[in-house]
């Protein structure tokens, strides 16, 4: 497998490329809403029928657009540790290269709505819990294949200090189906970790909110 100068994925908040950025991101700090672009790298194990399994190290971006912060459960306080924020995957572009699979590149499903939600840091914590429902395509070149999870959502679980999440690491919590155009099973995204790098563009929401994601 060719060398991307990719780490280990290991642990929570593995800290590369983050607060020194020139969007810079404050710990424990909320922020009005916005249109974010972030660096990310991937490590996907996928499970191809009849081809072989593989772990395939990806980079590239991906584009989120996050809801304004809004009190939990109908109250009124908003603080980092009360507030929840909805989140909406509008793009996703990695590329990587497996010696079983050859060229992979993932994307968004465009059929399928990708989003989640900031909830409430946990008791005694100022560490918040983020969920993520997700919906690739996994594009297979070398192998004719253009795959999707079947409207089956890959769900992605983290512990975040900080929107945009810089340096969090989310894990997957499922394997998901992979699927030909015609609904036939070819194989399985195992499992999924994601590493969010620094902000490369950030575009700030109008002035009136919209509430998207998730229940926390």
């Amino acid at each position: 497998m060719p060398n991307h100068d990719i780490h280990p994925i290991v642990g929570h908040f593995a800290g590369w490329g983050g607060f020194g950025s020139a969007f810079p991101v404050k710990p424990y700090t909320l922020t009005p809403g916005a249109t974010d672009t972030m660096q990310v790298r991937v490590r996907e194990k996928i499970d191809i029928h009849g081809v072989g399994a593989d772990v395939v190290e990806l980079v590239g971006s991906f584009t989120v657009r996050r809801d304004h912060p809004r009190p939990l459960n109908g109250g009124n306080e908003i603080t980092w540790a009360t507030a929840r924020v909805g989140t909406e995957f509008r793009a996703l572009e990695l590329h990587g290269e497996s010696s079983v699979f050859g060229t992979v590149r993932v994307s968004l499903n465009p059929a399928q709505v990708s989003q989640g939600v900031v909830g409430a840091a946990a008791a005694n914590s100022e560490v918040k819990a983020c969920k993520a429902d997700l919906h690739p395509t996994i594009e297979l070149p070398d192998l004719g294949m253009t795959l999707n999870t079947g409207g089956q959502a890959v769900q992605l679980a983290s512990k975040v200090i900080s929107i945009p999440p810089v340096g969090d690491v989310a894990r997957s919590e499922n394997s998901v189906p992979l699927q030909d155009e015609g609904g036939n099973t070819l194989g399985e995204i195992i499992s999924s970790d994601i590493e969010v790098g620094r902000v490369v563009a950030s575009i700030p929401l109008g002035a009136v909110p919209h509430a998207i994601g998730l229940q926390p």
